[in-house]
């Protein structure tokens, strides 16, 4: 099994669990994950959020970067494996190798701590557009949803089939535009593969966070809020590929479920959840993984 692995479940008890319980457990890293590890002082940050993994260098898939990720053409058999990096494997153990430089303060190790840092917050700074983007999405949403949308969000009644047809045109909205602003300009995914294709996936997740902007009575949340929600929609989205996210965030567990119940009600590809999966379901005690019944937009 895969699991895409939030920043906060780095220097949890359950990652190391999970990694021990089988070889073939695996945690895969984002480049999200990265930018989050290098916020702060690169020195400590990595020797702190990297004290588990290194214990177990062959278990970890570094995935390569989203712009990239988001060009590959297609969206069939194959998808996620096409995301990992082909050195992946052999690549971690080299960072963990590095991580002893680090620890002793080499200058070797920390000019190149430094320049991973900086690459990570000029990364980072990118996704600028990006959020502004959201931003203005945001402000139009009513326009897209339709009128009284806002109305019907807040309401306690169920949402009718008509607002689902214009949430999902806003959400193929959302995908085509998105692919329009692409440097590399990838095809448009047509058909039922078309819930497969990852930018799709991320025009579904942003819809569902301005649903839920909508329900709380605000459009646009304040910018670090937003940051945050951001970082979350890129994660659920990467755990759908793979066998869920591992995080004690619970907003972003909930982005994640609502995500995989929409997706398998719309016939996409959707692997097990790693909760779910009779390997783990006894390491640990969630609780009802159930709340996914929760789940307010739904195709039929």
């Amino acid at each position: 099994m895969r699991v895409v692995v939030d920043s906060n479940a780095l220097r949890e008890q359950e990652l190391q669990h999970w990694l021990t319980a089988s070889k073939s457990h695996y945690a895969v890293l984002t480049d999200y994950l990265w930018m989050e590890i290098y916020k702060g002082n690169e020195r400590l940050a990595l020797i702190e959020s990297l004290a588990t993994l290194r214990n177990f260098p062959d278990q970890v898939l570094l995935l390569k970067g989203t712009k990239e990720i988001s060009a590959i053409g297609g969206a069939g058999p194959g998808y996620a494996n096409a995301m990992i990096q082909s050195i992946s494997r052999a690549k971690f153990p080299e960072t963990v190798k590095g991580l002893v430089g680090v620890e002793r303060a080499e200058l070797s190790a920390m000019l190149a701590i430094t320049e991973h840092g900086r690459v990570a917050k000029a990364h980072f700074k990118k996704t600028a557009g990006v959020r502004d983007d959201f931003v203005e999405f945001l402000s139009v949403a009513d326009a897209l949803f339709g009128k009284g949308a806002s109305a019907e969000i807040r309401g306690r009644k169920g949402l009718n089939r008509d607002f689902l047809d214009r949430f999902f045109f806003a959400v193929d909205s959302m995908y085509e535009r998105l692919l329009k602003q692409h440097p590399s300009k990838p095809r448009s995914v047509r058909g039922k593969n078309r819930a497969n294709h990852f930018m799709w996936r991320y025009a579904l997740a942003a819809n569902l966070l301005t649903k839920k902007y909508i329900k709380n009575g605000s459009n646009v949340p304040a910018e670090k809020r937003l940051v945050n929600d951001m970082a979350d929609i890129m994660f659920a989205v990467y755990a759908t590929y793979f066998n869920g996210v591992m995080t004690s965030d619970v907003g972003l567990r909930s982005l994640y479920l609502e995500l995989d119940v929409i997706l398998r009600r719309l016939g996409a590809k959707v692997p097990t959840h790693y909760i779910e999966h009779p390997d783990t379901r006894a390491l640990f005690s969630y609780g009802d993984s159930n709340e996914a019944k929760a789940v307010e937009v739904t195709q039929p």
